[in-house]
């Protein structure tokens, strides 16, 4: 990311296409050797190429995030869930490698039962961490809070910066979360979602669920969920319980 920057930077600022690209290219393919351990790191001859120093990358991140940045402006504006009509829309999914996300809002006991209050708990919660964020942005000074050796907890650190559950919320081996979430088998192969997640959905009056994160190649994979039958209804004193439940639509892919 730190040489496609670097190039990104150069083009803004008239270069050739073809020659940014073509040390961008050089560039990362050093890096992974010097990672390697095979060659030191190739900083300097990008720099010569492209007149657009480390400093000067290292600047462009930090601008993005501040106020007016335009990563800032896209962090504003994102959701972690969208309902549009019967269809959800998520960065990674429901099934992540901590658990099911669907109905879990960080710092909250217990689920949300419906996917559509689920929706509006999950970005109420990550405005109040933004907002966290934004007023405390950077680390602030350990004599404020627990030291780093003494506390490393999610609560210890959250009170060292804003916004630290949000950040501890998209990293692997965290909570579940939509973010890292993936509906893949071990091998790669798109999986269906289970009958009791389709059900869940479907009951909600949402039909289709769209991510990303993890693409295979430049089409979309369409994963055409079984049909989930809603649960039959409970007796009532008219209703002896003979009546069976109708069948359910089918879930998105």
């Amino acid at each position: 990311e730190f040489e496609r920057r670097r190039a990104e930077i150069a083009l803004l600022r008239g270069s050739d296409a073809e020659h940014a690209l073509a040390v961008r290219k050089a560039a990362e393919s050093s890096e992974s050797e010097a990672r390697d351990g095979r060659r030191p790191r190739p900083s300097s001859r990008a720099e010569a190429a492209l007149g657009v120093t480390d400093a000067e990358v290292c600047e462009s991140f930090v601008s993005s995030v501040a106020p007016g940045g335009f990563m800032r402006g896209l962090l504003d504006a994102g959701q972690l869930a969208c309902i549009i009509g019967s269809t959800l829309f998520l960065h990674g999914g429901v099934q992540s490698r901590g658990g099911c996300a669907l109905g879990r809002v960080p710092g909250r006991e217990g689920e949300v039962q419906s996917p559509r209050e689920w929706a509006d708990a999950l970005n109420a919660w990550y405005a109040e961490q933004r907002a966290d964020w934004h007023a405390r942005p950077g680390w602030e000074d350990e004599s404020a809070g627990p030291s780093f050796a003494a506390d490393k907890t999610a609560q210890g650190w959250a009170s060292l910066r804003g916004g630290h559950a949000l950040m501890d919320y998209v990293v692997p081996g965290s909570t579940p979360t939509v973010v890292l979430a993936k509906h893949l088998t071990t091998g790669g192969m798109p999986q269906p979602l289970d009958e009791e997640l389709t059900r869940r959905l479907n009951e909600s009056g949402i039909y289709r669920l769209v991510v990303g994160h993890t693409p295979h190649g430049a089409c979309p994979t369409v994963i055409r969920c079984p049909a989930a039958p809603p649960h039959p209804p409970r007796p009532s004193k008219t209703n002896s319980g003979n009546g069976g439940g109708g069948g359910g639509g089918g879930g998105g892919g």
